[in-house]
Order: structure tokens, then C-alpha cells, then sequence
């Protein structure tokens, strides 16, 4: 979910089986690595138990 979303989903799932999951570098991935490594942060301290990353496919190639 986007991360402005963990802080309102994080008690409706608590006590569930559901993990709370967050992404970075959304939607292009064109970020730098150390912008990510700050929003990765920022949504495991909003409570996400999982980070899905968009990764910047130019940068790639």
C-alpha cells in the first residue's frame, strides 16, 4: 500500500494473519538509492513489515 496509507491500515490489521506492506520508489523507481533507503525507513517506522521496491530499470541497463 502507499505509504501514506500504513498509519490508518496498521490497527485494522492488528491481530491479523495480513502483513502490513509498503512500497519504495513508486511508481518509476527513478529515485536515488539513498532516497529509498530514507523511505524504506520512514514506512518500517509507520509500521510496514514488508517493502516492495520499484527498481529504476534505466539505471539498470
Amino acid at each position: 500500500m502507499q505509504p501514506y496509507y500504513i498509519a490508518f491500515a496498521r490497527p485494522l490489521l492488528r491481530g491479523s494473519d495480513v502483513l502490513l506492506g509498503s512500497v519504495v520508489g513508486f511508481p518509476q523507481g527513478n529515485e536515488t538509492p539513498e532516497s529509498k533507503a530514507f523511505q524504506a525507513r520512514a514506512v518500517l517506522d509507520e509500521g510496514a513489515q514488508e517493502i516492495d521496491m520499484v527498481m529504476n530499470i534505466p539505471a539498470l541497463k
